[in-house]
């Protein structure tokens, strides 16, 4: 067979220079690469849409489910602790992210409450946390700076705006091993609430990104804002109030919940490649230096402002009496100037006739149904009254 080449106008016949017979060659071993390149990237691209459409298909049905939907009329978000909540109390005025409430004909001191749902009360009724009927006790106010899903280093932040903005006489700071244990994470704890269970909270974003305590060479702990900022914040608060249909479905899903999940997925994945390059500072997982440093800092902002911290010391039968509410990161609690102790759990436990587990779950955890079975575990209406009787206890023994 002839080839034929032309070159420089003139036609030669089997005289192509090698170079000029390559380059078709050349071409494709370069084209056809980048095009299965982009195919795939093109693939790749199209299952993350359907995979963030299918979440946010869920998403708007969990918002739009009507117990939900009525639980989310306090709906809230601070970009300070980089994740959102619902507070219980709706019968209560709430500002900057917390309830704050003057019970009617007050005089007494005004208490500050610090801490994650155990403290916020999920599953009771305002009057029934402990924050309300230490106040209740004292004729003063509350403020119950509780969040759900929060760690040590909300609970931080939240001392820091709001003890002296308000000079509170009383803070009540919740010690819990987990909450130490979420200080020293990326990620905050979440899910999105089951609406037949006894939950008093909506959801926060998926495993948002939470402020942490970071440990520098030196061995110092400083508080580290969130690696990046959650879209799920900015999901347009019109999505919980609109009446569900397929039009108000579709637009949620492609304005609000695909940008969301998807912008999610990219700033984790972008963490994980910096974090393995080592561009970014990783939580520190020394919880008696993340203890000392957030009550110790905590009792010197309280001084400046003439209040006491009062530290509650509040656990799960499990850890109790594995003794995770350990003697060595008590005693360092008990041991700072001017602050009160309380031990919410002992007395919990020394009321049980038999010491178990299941006593335990009976007596102080939420319980429904016939057979009856176990709801939740937050702590009941009587655990929190008894925490409170032992606050007020310590309180009137510090006098």
């Amino acid at each position: 067979m002839l080839k034929i080449c032309i070159m420089n106008d003139k036609m030669e016949i089997d005289s192509c220079p090698p170079s000029a017979r390559t380059k078709p060659e050349k071409w494709k071993k370069i084209f056809f690469p980048l095009i299965t390149l982009g195919i795939y990237i093109l693939i790749f691209i199209v299952l993350i849409l359907i995979w963030a459409a299918y979440k946010s298909n869920e998403l708007y049905n969990h918002i739009k489910h009507e117990k939900i939907a009525e639980r989310s009329k306090t709906y809230l978000k601070d970009p300070g602790l980089y994740f959102s909540s619902v507070l219980l109390s709706l019968d209560e005025s709430c500002d900057d992210y917390y309830v704050k409430a003057n019970r009617a004909g007050s005089s007494g001191p005004l208490v500050l409450a610090l801490g994650d749902s155990f403290t916020v009360g999920v599953g009771c009724k305002l009057s029934e946390t402990y924050p309300y009927k230490v106040a209740e006790r004292l004729n003063g106010g509350f403020i119950n700076a509780g969040a759900c899903g929060a760690g040590l280093s909300q609970m931080l932040i939240f001392g820091r705006r709001l003890i002296p903005k308000y000079r509170p006489r009383y803070v009540l700071a919740q010690y819990s091993p987990w909450l130490t244990t979420r200080a020293g994470e990326l990620f905050s704890p979440s899910k999105m609430m089951d609406p037949s269970g006894q939950a008093g909270y909506i959801l926060i974003p998926p495993s948002p990104p939470t402020p942490f305590l970071t440990e520098s060479p030196d061995g110092s702990i400083s508080l580290h804002p969130a690696v990046y900022r959650s879209k799920f914040l900015d999901i347009p608060e019109k999505y919980r109030k609109t009446p569900p249909g397929l039009i108000d479905r579709i637009s949620f899903i492609l304005s609000a919940g695909v940008p969301a999940y998807a912008d999610d997925l990219f700033e984790k994945t972008l963490y994980k490649i910096k974090g393995k390059l080592g561009l970014t500072p990783m939580p520190s997982q020394n919880q008696e230096k993340i203890i000392k440093y957030v009550f110790n800092e905590l009792n010197d902002i309280c001084k400046k402002n003439g209040s006491t911290l009062v530290i509650v010391a509040m656990d799960g039968f499990q850890n109790y009496i594995l003794a995770e509410l350990s003697y060595s990161k008590t005693r360092a609690l008990k041991s700072i100037d001017g602050a009160i102790f309380v031990d919410a759990m002992t007395p919990l436990f020394e009321k049980l006739d038999t010491k178990t587990y299941d006593a335990y779950s009976r007596k102080y955890h939420f319980w429904k149904g016939t057979p009856p079975a176990c709801v939740d575990k937050h702590p009941n209406p009587e655990a929190q009254k008894m925490t409170a009787e032992e606050i007020l206890k310590a309180i009137k023994n510090a006098k």
